[in-house]
């Protein structure tokens, strides 16, 4: 049950009532300057049933705290976990995130013991349904 609100959760330590309305509260203290993306982060954000299904709008230069677990009712901020784990099977999608010099703009995936996506899929032996069935679910997360 939700300490904040007495509901059951939504998910594994997450009240979707009231982590919407913390999101909602931080809104306005970023912006990736693209309002599609803004929009699409902010949509991921109102609507995720769990921490899985969160992403967010990370400035590379200062996201050392890592991914969001669950809000911290006591201190009134969000409990973060580190982002060095190993690879694994699944990579998770975190958020989006812009490249101060060329203003691309990059997503944040889980770390790749094996190197970046690209790599992964060539060392894996991964073949093209497989492929195409990895990046459709990686999409996937883009919509939810």
């Amino acid at each position: 049950m939700c300490l904040e609100c007495n509901q059951k959760y939504s998910g594994y330590e997450w009240c979707k009532t009231c982590n919407s309305k913390h999101f909602q509260n931080d809104f306005n203290s970023w912006a990736g300057g693209n309002d599609k993306i803004d929009k699409l982060i902010q949509d991921a954000q109102l609507n995720a049933n769990d921490n899985l299904e969160v992403i967010e709008s990370i400035d590379l230069k200062i996201w050392i705290d890592g991914y969001i677990g669950e809000w911290d009712i006591e201190n009134q901020q969000w409990k973060r976990y580190p982002k060095d784990k190993e690879g694994a099977a699944s990579i998770r999608f975190y958020g989006i995130t812009q490249d101060p010099e060329t203003h691309s703009y990059m997503m944040v995936l889980e770390y790749a013991k094996d190197g970046n996506l690209r790599e992964y899929l060539k060392i894996n032996n991964i073949n093209r349904n497989q492929k195409l069935y990895k990046l459709w679910n990686l999409s996937l997360k883009l919509v939810d």
